[in-house]
């Protein structure tokens, strides 16, 4: 069972990504793609798909789809919204899952990602980051190697945010 004190690091995750990844706010609403909340969802969980098929670590994944992004400061007001996508890899060891944040390294380059952070985080443990867009796509990704000793009550986890970028509701459609 997963502790409650990874959901605010969840949410400040998704915070920081936001924030640095955000659109831009020199467009204008009609200036972004329409899509169909359905679509992006469907599009911000094939990424995430493919993200873990890299990871390729034999653990546990957290059960959660894609998300509108509540905090989204895409430009169109409620016309326009972006997904996000938050969710973990945990219950394997720590030398499963560096090899898994490797992988990464090797295999977002490969799959079309530019890394643009591979270092350690600001946070007081430094942890390992990796923070990536994807250029076709526009989606963004914040991917953290959260690592316990054994003495540790909390789990070692990947970390994984995939936020889309900011989309236009179709006309007529409801939110």
């Amino acid at each position: 069972m997963q502790s409650f004190s990874k959901i605010p690091f969840a949410l400040t995750l998704s915070l920081t990504i936001v924030i640095l990844m955000g659109c831009s706010k020199s467009m204008d609403s009609e200036s972004l793609e329409e899509r169909s909340k359905t679509s992006a969802e469907d599009k911000t969980e094939s990424m995430s798909s493919q993200i873990r098929d890299i990871i390729n670590v034999k653990g546990k994944t957290t059960e959660s789809g894609a998300l509108v992004d509540g905090w989204a400061d895409c430009p169109g007001g409620d016309e326009s919204y972006r997904m996000r996508h938050a969710w973990s890899v945990y219950e394997a060891p720590n030398t499963e899952l560096s090899a898994g944040m490797q992988r990464l390294r090797e295999g977002l380059p490969a799959q079309g990602w530019e890394i643009g952070k591979d270092g350690p985080d600001k946070s007081p443990a430094k942890t390992p980051e990796i923070v990536a867009k994807h250029g076709k796509t526009g989606f963004s990704v914040n991917i953290k190697l959260m690592l316990e000793d054994k003495q540790s009550p909390h789990t070692s986890l990947i970390a994984v945010t995939v936020v889309s970028p900011c989309y236009r509701e179709p006309a007529g459609q409801d939110s």
